[in-house]
């Protein structure tokens, strides 16, 4: 196979393999009559992304006869490390001065070989050595019963909502809209996770066609990926997908190249929602029996106080150390008991004190704010001019004598 890829193209092709960078570390080369081929995917097998160019993608596409596939003549798919690629193209997308490159690929070679020609008749010859030949082949269904286009541009703000450390994106989608959130099948934790939610009208995409409501979860990584390829180049997102548990699929069509994007779903009603249900229950029941077996040991007063507390509220910020609401009510029925302890040791107490409500959890709190503020603040309250600091009667200095004429 020998082609050249005018400067032009180059943007393209060092956009797609960016793109195929952020799914797999192997990218897969293919060759057929009348297109070539970029693969990958990724290593647990969930995602696959193939980039086919077609022949009017070059200036000039040559292909030796591969009609006939048998063990003389195989079929021409290799396979090279992503990093030796991309670091061949990667410095080229800002480069003003690029005029052509030309690519040679063969049967026996052990290496592929990339020209890559500026302007000034400069040249620049790179060689990747190729590995074991590998093909891949993945079956998956290009029209689905929904269907829904939408501009690059219209995605990325919708993923704009989104954190980058999301692994997986929900889609539930209806007659009339498309609801689009963040879900982790791996988080237990209810309280640690930030559930995002966007909501799309169906006037919002170019096409929308549902044939049956469903509700599916895939990785969000080369949903991204794809977004940012479309919105590069202006381009529109087809999206392809039935129910839950069969592959989603993204479509970026263009008259040169073709995209596609498989991914696989997961069921978003799994055995994460009932996790988080069987912690929250255990929960419960050890909070209940706290609460049961510390009741032997309090007084009627002090059972009183923590009945006035909410533990539903208590329940749900555990995962807050603080505890700001369970900690002032524990606070007050301490101050309580302390009071009573003093006003029963102290007999000498002002009857001002003696007759104050100690049970009054207002009062005991205004009254320690009080004092705090004045210890903090006790320059405040003092006198700044004391007539006491200064004697008027006690003369410094002698008045000095007049001038003599």
């Amino acid at each position: 196979m020998n082609c050249t890829i005018p400067a032009g193209n180059l943007k393209v092709l060092t956009k797609s393999l960016q793109t195929l960078s952020k799914i797999g570390d192997e990218l897969y080369i293919e060759v057929t009559k009348e297109s070539l081929l970029f693969r990958s995917i990724n290593a647990n097998k969930t995602a696959f992304c193939s980039f086919k160019f077609f022949n009017t993608f070059f200036t000039s596409f040559e292909v030796a006869d591969i009609d006939s596939e048998s063990d003389e003549n195989p079929k021409l798919a290799r396979k090279i490390q992503m990093k030796a690629i991309l670091a061949i193209f990667k410095p080229l997308h800002k480069d003003k001065n690029l005029a052509f490159c030309h690519v040679e690929l063969q049967y026996e070679s052990i290496v592929i070989i990339f020209k890559i020609q500026y302007k000034f008749d400069v040249t620049v010859l790179h060689k990747v050595h190729l590995l074991d030949m590998e093909f891949w082949q993945v079956n998956y269904p290009n029209d689905s019963m929904n269907q829904v286009t939408g501009t690059g541009h219209c995605f990325s703000q919708v993923l704009s909502n989104f954190q980058l450390n999301n692994d997986d994106l929900g889609l539930e989608v209806m007659h009339h809209k498309v609801v689009m959130r963040n879900y982790d099948v791996d988080e237990t934790n209810v309280l640690k996770c930030i559930r995002s939610q966007y909501v799309l009208n169906a006037i919002d995409f170019v096409s929308f066609k549902i044939g049956q409501p469903t509700n599916i979860t895939c990785s969000l990584k080369p949903f991204r990926a794809a977004v940012q390829f479309a919105e590069h180049f202006n381009l529109k997102l087809i999206l392809n997908f039935e129910t839950a548990g069969k592959p989603v699929v993204l479509i970026i069509k263009n008259p040169t190249f073709e995209v596609h994007i498989v991914m696989a779903t997961v069921s978003s009603d799994g055995s994460t929602q009932s996790s988080i249900s069987t912690t929250v229950s255990s929960i419960q029941k050890k909070v209940m029996n706290t609460k049961k077996h510390s009741d032997a040991n309090l007084t009627i007063e002090d059972r009183i106080a923590l009945e006035n507390v909410d533990w539903n509220d208590e329940i749900n910020n555990l995962d807050e150390q603080s505890k700001p609401k369970l900690k002032p009510a524990l606070n007050s029925l301490f101050n309580n008991q302390l009071g009573r302890g003093h006003i029963q040791k102290d007999n000498d107490i002002d009857n001002r004190k003696l007759n104050m409500d100690v049970e009054d959890d207002d009062i005991i709190e205004l009254s320690q704010r009080s004092k705090r503020i004045k210890t903090v603040f006790e320059r405040c309250y003092e006198s700044t001019f004391r007539e006491e600091n200064f004697d008027y009667g006690k003369i410094l200095v002698a008045n000095s004598d007049a001038e003599s004429d």
